[in-house]
């Protein structure tokens, strides 16, 4: 059943979707899709996280800008600023979490991108090209990296990931460069 036809949410169900449409309005006037976890309109649950996260607001600055928060702020002066220093310092599980799957998004695109009929010759002319970047780096003290010319995941096209579609620039032009192909 398509999220747009018309069913029931036992139909829905049983199809094994997320979301169903019965044609009808729910009680706050939405002609919208509902969910078959708990029947509710989709329309009105974004509408309650709205409000929900509205209301929390309201009462976080209604706190913080009482006679309280700031006795509170005034009190933990040395906490905070120690808090804040160590936060910024060190990068946040979710930012760690987000680095890690995009590098492993990366390793994906190259593991697809990389030829079976590639010879071990070809493997080695492309390691030396990342050991030749960081001898770079290490020798001028710019950051230097290996750069697909051919980008393997690019709007209009993509490349392989073989040592001819390979070439070493500095970070900068590399992030000029992006993921863009002019040839």
């Amino acid at each position: 059943m398509r999220n747009d036809a018309i069913g029931s949410r036992k139909e829905a169900l049983l199809a094994g979707e997320v979301t169903y449409f019965t044609g009808k309005e729910c009680i706050n006037g939405h002609m919208a899709l509902r969910k078959v976890s708990d029947g509710h309109c989709l329309a009105c649950n974004i509408q309650r996280r709205k409000d929900n996260r509205d209301k929390q607001n309201k009462a976080t600055a209604s706190w913080r800008n009482s006679e309280k928060g700031r006795e509170w702020k005034e009190k933990n002066r040395e906490k905070l600023l120690a808090y804040w220093a160590a936060r910024d310092a060190s990068p946040s599980e979710k930012y760690l979490g987000q680095r890690r799957r995009y590098d492993a998004f990366v390793k994906m695109l190259k593991r697809r991108a990389t030829p079976f009929w590639l010879s071990k010759e070809q493997t080695l002319a492309m390691r030396r090209f990342f050991e030749r970047a960081a001898a770079l780096t290490e020798s001028t003290g710019v950051k230097h990296e290996v750069d697909h010319v051919v980008p393997l995941n690019g709007d209009s096209v993509c490349g392989l990931n073989v040592p001819w579609n390979l070439q070493i620039l500095t970070k900068s032009e590399n992030a000029k460069k992006s993921n863009k192909y002019a040839p």
